[in-house]
């Protein structure tokens, strides 16, 4: 049996409706997407080592710094892409790491649905210092930041407007 429907009957979701509700989805997921990365990428700048030549068993020996050192080539060398790995070097040095926070905002900001994010560091000494090198990092820094996902979706989600 039919039911009559008091007052105004309800009409179902129409295709622009549903396109509408797709098409919000996809702009919160992206912008949680976008979050994570920002968030994890400058998470993995930071916690780069800057070079503190006192810490050199180099250094221990001969108790001088090496000739015109600088810290900080290794922050400088976070070069963020979108679809295809960059593996350039960067001239030059970056001890606060504002420069690779800068580079990497801007890929994250050109992000789109679909697109695979990549971030390396193509200097000679990357591995080593993932891989305990350093006393400053001695557990790593990506694969630290790595272990952190879910917090760092978490937070990009409770940072959406």
């Amino acid at each position: 049996m039919a039911r009559k429907s008091k007052g105004k009957a309800k009409k179902g979701t129409t295709k622009k409706d549903f396109e509408m509700i797709v098409e919000r989805l996809v702009v919160e997921s992206e912008e949680i997407v976008k979050g994570t990365i920002l968030s994890m990428g400058s998470k993995i700048i930071q916690r780069s080592p800057v070079g503190n030549y006192r810490l050199w068993k180099s250094f221990q020996k001969t108790g001088k710094p090496p000739k015109n050192y600088v810290g900080g080539r290794f922050r400088m060398n976070w070069v963020s892409s979108i679809n295809t790995l960059d593996a350039t070097r960067q001239t030059g040095t970056d001890p606060s790491g504002m420069e690779a926070m800068t580079r990497l905002k801007m890929k994250v900001d050109d992000l789109e649905a679909g697109n695979v994010f990549f971030m390396a560091n193509s200097l000679p000494y990357a591995m080593e210092l993932e891989f305990g090198h350093s006393t400053q990092a001695p557990n790593g820094i990506v694969r630290t930041v790595l272990q952190d996902y879910a917090q760092a979706i978490t937070e990009a989600k409770a940072k959406r407007p």
